[in-house]
């Protein structure tokens, strides 16, 4: 592929996905030295992959792979852009929007709102190993119970100020 790449997601040592924009998302082979248009999409940014699930969004709506086909997801308001997709599993993930917190229990087909008052939401982050969901916003939140609840983070780290830091 040739142009501006968007966004870049290594899957493993062999495949890869990049967006190029305003022409589409490709997938790499032979360990990324061959590429493969997958989808045609002008407006698109691949989001996250993980075993077999790719998430992207296609222009402000989530789109996820199934039997090597794309479809859209419903449940996400095409005016809530989604900044990214944890994967909890082969059926569960969570997506973060500008203010919301969506999970999908059936792999990206439904998403429903877990909460609504996020806050400037940016990241989010699955730790396999501790089983902990992580929400990168203004105040900062993990879920130690599969997204039952969220409690703050609060730390020394987590602060606000102005100025420069020494």
């Amino acid at each position: 592929p040739s142009g501006e790449v968007n966004s870049v997601v290594i899957k493993d040592n062999n495949v890869a996905y990049a967006s190029i924009k305003g022409d589409g998302i490709y997938q790499s082979a032979n360990g990324w030295s061959s590429w493969t248009k997958i989808l045609d999409a002008v407006y698109s940014r691949v989001i996250t992959t993980r075993n077999e699930q790719v998430f992207i969004s296609r222009g402000w709506d989530v789109w996820y792979r199934s039997g090597g086909s794309f479809l859209q997801s419903s449940g996400i308001p095409s005016s809530d852009s989604v900044r990214d997709v944890a994967i909890v599993s082969a059926q569960t993930s969570y997506a973060l929007g500008k203010n919301t917190l969506y999970r999908t229990d059936n792999s990206g087909k439904d998403w429903s709102v877990v909460i609504d008052t996020v806050r400037t939401g940016q990241s989010l982050h699955y730790d396999t190993a501790h089983k902990i969901l992580y929400v990168g916003a203004k105040l900062p939140l993990r879920s130690l119970d599969n997204g039952q609840t969220f409690l703050p983070i609060t730390s020394i780290f987590f602060f606000s100020t102005s100025g420069a830091i020494f």
